[in-house]
């Protein structure tokens, strides 16, 4: 700043070293700004980087909340199967005793009725076990016919947008 004051005869520097000065300033100045836009570059990537983190980071805990609650479903399942076949043994002992029972009553008895209900509720009991057992039990999986190109074609379609986002084209091409 004391370069062009005006003052020269008290100045001892001569006007090539007061402009190679002023360039000094002006490199300094140009190589501060350029550090700090790469610094703000930066930090503006670790913050996007920070947020895709956070992103993952729910997903994880997401995706380990369905694993315990999977994992109680699993147990549940087991446990219902365990408890409807041993309830199962004790009725089919019961049907079978309610028959045995039923060969020595006349078909118009005294309680025959009774009797019938009877086998009538434990039917019932054992219709409830089955289906215990069947949400017990994993279901098979449906076999279909899948067309490979639509699963592509949705693919694609899910992933496009973001990757668009991301500056990387997304192109599926035919194989014919």
């Amino acid at each position: 700043p004391h370069a062009f004051l005006g003052f020269p005869m008290f100045d001892p520097a001569h006007g090539l070293e007061k402009s190679l000065e002023m360039v000094v300033y002006v490199a300094v100045a140009i190589v501060t700004g350029v550090l700090v836009d790469r610094e703000r570059a930066e930090r503006r990537e670790q913050v996007r980087l920070a947020g895709r983190l956070k992103l993952a980071l729910e997903e994880r805990e997401r995706i380990a909340d369905q694993l315990i609650r999977s994992g109680r479903l699993t147990a549940l399942g087991e446990l219902t199967a365990g408890i409807a076949h041993e309830i199962r043994n004790p009725l089919h002992a019961l049907r079978g005793t309610a028959e045995i029972l039923g060969d020595e009553l006349p078909p118009s008895g005294p309680g025959r009725d009774m009797l019938e209900r009877h086998i009538g509720e434990i039917d019932r009991l054992s219709r409830v076990l089955d289906r215990f057992l069947a949400f017990a039990q994993p279901s098979r999986p449906a076999l279909v016919p899948l067309d490979p190109a639509l699963v592509l074609r949705r693919a694609v379609g899910l992933v496009s947008a973001q990757a668009r986002r991301d500056g990387v084209d997304v192109e599926l091409t035919s194989v014919e």
